[in-house]
């Protein structure tokens, strides 16, 4: 992937004011940024552990099974063009048909 595409999906992402950037600019508005610090230690660590328990459970999973790995890729991946995510489905398979033969 471009490396300035990435970065540029990522801040785009950044900036969408989700959930998460909506409680803390609430909170930041409400009591100050210098007591909101806390909750932003408390959404670090929360993202933090939902990332480390779906490694821990979800990552044994997608190694034991290439199919399943290959097939989340391609449920994953971001909208794309038919013929795009075609091409990208069929590499993952091609991919994949070397692992497992």
């Amino acid at each position: 992937m471009d490396r300035i595409a990435f970065a540029a999906a990522a801040l785009s992402l950044l900036a969408t004011p989700g959930p998460t950037n909506t409680l803390l600019a609430t909170s930041g508005a409400k009591v100050g940024l210098r007591r909101s610090l806390p909750l932003l230690g408390a959404e670090l660590g929360g993202y933090l552990l939902a990332i480390l328990l779906l490694r821990a459970l979800i990552g044994p999973l997608m190694a034991a099974n290439p199919v399943f790995a290959a097939a989340s890729i391609s449920f994953i991946s971001p909208g794309r063009s038919g013929a795009e995510a075609r091409a990208r489905q069929a590499l993952a398979m091609r991919s994949l048909s070397r692992v497992c033969s």
